[in-house]
């Protein structure tokens, strides 16, 4: 869409996200293209944690 020459405010709009998000996304588009938009997987501060801990529980 920034390729379209959509400007960043119009985008968040369209998404319903902030303004900043729609900067955000255009600086990360001219700097690195197309692929770096694409969704990242994040795992919450705590997965490991809760992973070594399901790992290790054992029913009674």
């Amino acid at each position: 869409m920034f390729d379209a020459g959509m400007h960043p405010t119009e985008l968040a709009a369209l998404l319903v996200v902030s303004t900043k998000s729609g900067y955000q996304w255009c600086r990360t588009w001219k700097s690195a293209g197309t692929r770096a938009l694409a969704s990242k997987v994040h795992q919450p501060r705590h997965a490991h944690w809760l992973r070594l801990k399901c790992n290790t529980w054992r029913p009674r």
